[in-house]
């Protein structure tokens, strides 16, 4: 499924059939028929924005044709599975960015996520068992004046700037570097508050193993944090390569943009910086909080091992005595004693209360 947003200026050649707009305002309108794009390009004023949803082989095909695409280019558009990058073709540019999106199929149980029982109709790509969320990969190709987004399912981020850019257009002199420029910005975005909710995820999850030592942790902490360890691990795997992408937008040196749009781009590329450096910082607390839940699991063990110690020293002098005196000789001089068997039995308890003393002082009971 493939739909066109064209945007030119107000002051068209008036036997056109295309609407005009007051002043120096673009006049935007949806293109029915995808052919008309090549003639529409060759116009040299006009800007074409084209978002295609599931391509087929045919439409690759078709978009290759009316705009002129690097075959390489298509190859990897059609594979999909590919990494953050920005490669360049002549004069078009070759992106891929990765989008994200709340997992809908997921309900959360107790602390961790779960598959919930009526699934919604799963995604094609970008899916990640067990995770709160979707990546999802959009491609772009960028051109002077056009701007292509392709994806395997509708996004809704894609769809709030497709509305927003046919009712509010950028200035047709900018050319496709604003309408990049806010595709990027809102992809980006909608990464903060899945790390937001990470974060609340990991303080909670920090509390509470601090607070579990005694009792030691439930299973379902233990795997909520090394689920949140793999979720860390997968967004930054993706915004790593996305934010080197970005920065090569931000350097001014790509002729398709003017140059007053790039400084736009750097503030992207600080976005995704800033991204990048908390997933590390999460990263490293998740990890010192894992070591630390270790050490005092460990230590509590050394505790619980030396009091177990202690209490079975305490009774090995008594079973010793006992020993002792439970063998079957004759000639044993304690068992003549009138006060043997209160001897024997003093015996056994003051060495284990000795035994006591000792160890509480030092303050191993």
């Amino acid at each position: 499924m493939l739909k066109t947003l064209v945007w030119q200026p107000s002051s068209v050649d008036p036997n056109a059939s295309t609407p005009t707009g007051p002043g120096n305002v673009p006049v935007v309108q949806e293109l029915a028929d995808v052919t008309e794009i090549s003639d529409i390009l060759a116009s040299g004023n006009s800007c074409v924005w084209l978002d295609l949803v599931g391509a087929t082989p045919e439409e690759l095909a078709l978009i290759q044709e009316e705009f002129s695409l690097h075959p390489l280019a298509i190859e990897d558009a059609a594979r999909q599975a590919q990494r953050p990058k920005l490669e360049e073709y002549d004069d078009t540019y070759f992106m891929v960015v990765f989008a994200i999106e709340m997992n809908q199929g997921l309900v959360r149980v107790g602390n961790v996520f779960e598959v919930a029982e009526a699934e919604p109709p799963p995604r094609k790509f970008g899916w990640l068992e067990g995770t709160p969320f979707h990546l999802h990969e959009v491609d772009l190709f960028i051109g002077s004046h056009f701007l292509i987004t392709s994806h395997s399912v509708p996004l809704p981020v894609i769809d709030k700037v497709w509305k927003r850019w046919a009712s509010q257009p950028g200035p047709i002199e900018s050319g496709t570097g604003t309408i990049t420029y806010r595709v990027l910005d809102a992809i980006v975005d909608e990464f903060f508050p899945v790390l937001d909710g990470i974060v609340e995820e990991v303080e909670e999850l920090e509390q509470r193993l601090f607070t579990q030592v005694q009792k030691g942790a439930k299973n379902n902490d233990l795997r909520a944090l090394f689920r949140i360890k793999r979720d860390l691990l997968q967004l930054r795997r993706v915004l790593g390569p996305e934010r080197d992408a970005v920065l090569a937008l931000s350097r001014q040196d790509i002729p398709l943009f003017d140059r007053r749009v790039t400084f736009y781009f750097q503030d992207v590329y600080d976005h995704i910086a800033r991204l990048t450096d908390s997933l590390d910082v999460y990263q490293d607390m998740l990890t010192n909080a894992l070591e630390s839940y270790l050490s005092l699991v460990s230590n509590n063990l050394n505790e619980v091992m030396k009091t177990l110690t202690s209490v079975t020293v305490m009774f090995m002098v008594p079973t010793l005595i006992a020993g002792i005196y439970g063998m079957n000789f004759k000639l044993m001089p304690e068992l003549e004693m009138e006060l043997g068997y209160p001897f024997a039995l003093t015996l056994m308890i003051g060495s284990a209360v000795a035994l006591f003393i000792y160890f509480r002082r030092r303050e191993w009971i």
